[in-house]
């Protein structure tokens, strides 16, 4: 017996080692990579705050995730060194290591960035070997001889799967299939909506197909949706969840656009509209301009986000404006931003340190300190150069040698509109008025400048009073005014709020930092985030319920403790509660979602009252309600939202929304979940989440008793990337004029309040 069971032991050793020679070590290293989130991050010894600090990391550092306790990540340092950093501070990716994959694609692109929207660096060919070091969504960042880049993930194998052929469908009602990629090539044949074909290559906005039949050629990729899309997931053309479901919306009816045959609408009555003359830059991703003023109206094309259009006449939220081939068309004014207004800031994403490359020599590089800015001129000798103050917001740096590669760089951070290089001078253009020092560096062989902004050009906060108490609290901050101000939650017992254009001004240092051991608020810190810019922090205890207002020049952040166990028929159940729409996009413009047709109501607003009254609603029966956004005004990503959830293990996920239709007789209330058989994780929960999705519905359109359009199964993004039972409710339609006058009145959002709680309190008590 002995002897065979050393048998069994030698052959599993030799087959191991067999393995090893194989597949090496570093082909299954699966180390997560993580990227720092906040500004400067403490990396303390151990997985607490008691810990004391071993190193300091900055935004956009990357690190190696290697254990994760609670809520901390133990992480490698890129000189080696170990720590722990609070898991809200680093944002993981999904593979990092060695392995290697096979392109399966012809000529495919490799891009700046995790989406088609960056710019390609270089192409790669079918059978090119790539090294994966990092996945972020559905991308691959890869080495290879060329170069490193990222790579659509479906456009690379790994070893020991099979060539995978994509496939998509035809969106387009009739459409050419071409023999290079643009519609200045010969046509080959045609194929009809629903269609079914295979990607063999990519070039642009054009894959190269092969249809049934065997034919090859070309089609815009626009004309066709990517079957288990990994990029971008076709939308029911009849929901409004649109930007909520991480893709472009399709246009009802007009679906055909840019190659494809399907016939135009009518142009003979189009409005003219009101002249205008302005400058527009496309925020959404791909835009589809339309031949006149609305989405009734037939697609004539596409722009890309970050496009430059000249609006020249406007016709209530649509505008006429000149496409790049010279062309007029119709775009959607909310799908755009002027070209010349200001930006908000965005915290979560802020860059605290940027290069401007001058020549082969010479930098300029901004450092943002919180309360001041550095700006340094690099390669310069301690008399090569001159600096002077132009006006009381433009700071002029003249370099004695040698001209400098010109440009003009917005940048709308720290105080700062933009930095104009031309000739020998570098102009700074601030947004307030300024003060400076500035002296040559000797050790870094530069010109060294240290800007602040003078206390009274920014509204001053004086006191953060915190007054806590055993079960409630309250935190009183006093800027004398009422202010705009943003607030996120990056976990679920931590909330920030931002402050634009105020100047921290405490009384004490001990008034910036505030701790006590009871109540449901914990600790108060406050700090300069950016010259221009102060940040709150608030950390809870468990379970905690909390509400933020403004009133007479304070911002007041109330907090209570939740109800305790067997208090209530939700009592020990947490919940998160999205309000749809409401993202802060680049230009600092907020999703208003659908827009009613009558009375000219946001979606956005609509959604985050009821959710509100939901969450009352379910913390009045002893629910742990924690909220995506609660002011109308969210940064978190589609994902973002999603990863509330997940981050908290939340019981379910709610997405609240009204949905729209080009078809305004069309009205109703549903409910989507997404739980696909082929799907490991989330079918599994295929049966909570239909139950869900029932419940809710069966409710809501008791209490509302609108018409019951069903439970729908479909592909949004905060459903997919949900790890919990998660629902997304329809209450009713925007586009019908009688669902939007009652949507625009409370009695009718409390009814669907009661609904979706009844329908929330109805699931638990079914399980």
């Amino acid at each position: 017996m002995k002897n065979k069971n050393l048998h069994i032991l030698l052959s599993i050793f030799l087959i191991v080692a067999f393995l090893g020679t194989l597949f090496p070590a570093d082909l299954w290293a699966q180390q997560r990579a993580g990227e720092v989130t906040g500004s400067i991050v403490n990396v303390r010894k151990g997985p607490d705050t008691s810990y004391s600090v071993v190193a300091k990391v900055k935004k956009g550092e990357t690190v190696t995730i290697l254990a994760e306790e609670n809520d901390w990540f133990q992480v490698k340092l890129t000189d080696g060194k170990t720590g722990w950093i609070a898991n809200y501070l680093v944002k993981p990716g999904e593979i990092v290591g060695t392995q290697v994959g096979t392109i399966n694609g012809t000529s495919v692109n490799v891009r700046q960035g995790a989406a088609t929207t960056y710019p390609t660096l270089f192409k790669l060919q079918k059978g090119d070997q790539v090294t994966i070091k990092e996945q972020k969504n559905d991308w691959y960042l890869i080495d290879s001889p060329k170069g490193s880049g990222w790579v659509a993930a479906w456009l690379v194998t790994l070893p020991g799967q099979a060539d995978v052929a994509r496939k998509a469908t035809v969106t387009g009602s009739v459409v050419n299939i071409r023999q290079g990629p643009g519609t200045n090539t010969a046509l080959v044949t045609q194929v009809k909506k629903g269609e079914t074909v295979e990607i063999i290559g990519q070039e642009q906005d054009w894959y190269k197909i092969r249809t049934t039949s065997g034919k090859e050629g070309w089609v815009a990729n626009w004309l066709v949706s990517l079957n288990n899309d990994l990029e971008t997931t076709p939308v029911n053309p009849g929901s409004g969840t649109g930007n909520n479901s991480g893709s472009t919306p399709a246009p009802g009816n007009n679906s055909g656009s840019g190659d494809s045959v399907s016939n135009p609408g009518s142009t003979s009555s189009v409005p003219q509209g009101t002249p205008i003359s302005k400058k527009v830059i496309v925020t959404g991703n791909v835009v589809n301009t339309r031949s006149g003023p609305g989405l009734n109206y037939s697609v004539i094309g596409k722009v890309q986000a970050g496009t430059e259009l000249q609006a020249v006449a406007q016709e209530g939220d649509w505008l006429k404006v000149q496409l790049p081939n010279g062309q007029f068309a119709w775009i959607a004014g909310w799908l755009t931003v002027d070209k010349d207004s200001k930006p908000l800031p965005q915290p979560e994403s802020y860059i605290n340190e940027l290069k401007i490359v001058l020549d082969s020599e010479r930098n300029l590089e901004f450092k943002n300190y919180g309360d001041k800015l550095n700006i340094f001129v690099s390669g310069v000798n301690q008399n090569g150069y001159q600096i002077k103050k132009i006006d009381d917001k433009k700071l002029r740096i003249e370099v004695k040698s040698g001209a400098l590669n010109p440009s003009v760089k917005a940048i709308n951070n720290w105080g700062v509109k933009e930095a104009k290089v031309s000739g020998q001078a570098i102009d700074i253009t601030f947004d307030y008025k300024y003060e400076y020092t500035a002296g040559y560096n000797k050790e870094l062989n530069g010109l060294e400048v240290n800007v602040s902004y003078p206390q009274e050009d920014l509204i001053p906060v004086r006191q953060i009073k915190f007054s806590p108490q055993e079960n409630e609290a309250v935190v009183q901050i006093d800027t004398g005014k009422n202010i705009k101000y943003t607030t996120q939650q990056p976990s679920s017992n931590r909330l920030v709020i931002d402050l634009p254009n105020t100047s921290l001004q405490l009384k004490s240092k001990e008034e910036a930092e505030q701790n006590v051991a009871y109540g449901p608020i914990r600790k108060i810190t406050s700090r300069q985030l950016s010259p221009e810019l102060v940040r709150v922090e608030a950390e809870f205890a468990p379970g905690v319920q909390y509400q933020v207002t403004q009133q007479d020049g304070y911002i007041v952040l109330g907090a209570k403790m939740g109800a305790s166990g067997g208090g209530g028929s939700l009592a020990g159940k947490t919940i998160v509660i999205d309000p749809g729409h409401g993202s802060i996009q680049p230009g600092g413009w907020t999703d208003p979602g659908a827009i009613g047709r009558v009375l000219g109501i946001y979606e956005r607003d609509i959604n985050l009252a009821v959710a509100l009254k939901v969450r009352d609603l379910l913390t009045q029966h002893g629910a742990n309600v924690v909220m995506t956004h609660s002011t109308g005004q969210t940064y978190l990503s589609l994902a973002g939202r999603a990863d509330v959830a997940n981050r908290i293990n939340a019981d379910i996920f709610v997405s609240i929304h009204c949905n729209s239709h080009t078809n305004p007789a069309i009205s109703g209330t549903s409910v989507y979940y997404y739980a696909p058989t082929w799907h490991s994780q989330l079918s599994s929960q295929r049966w909570l989440r239909q139950r869900l999705a029932t419940y809710i519905q069966n409710e809501v359109v008791k209490s509302a008793g609108r018409k019951n359009l069903g439970i729908l199964e479909e592909n949004f993004a905060v459903l997919r990337e949900t790890t919990v039972p998660s629902v997304l409710v329809e209450m009713a339609y925007l586009s019908n004029p009688e669902e939007e006058r009652l949507l625009a009145t409370d009695s009718f959002r409390n009814q669907i309040a009661w609904g979706i709680f009844k329908g929330i309190e109805a699931y638990f008590k079914s399980l």
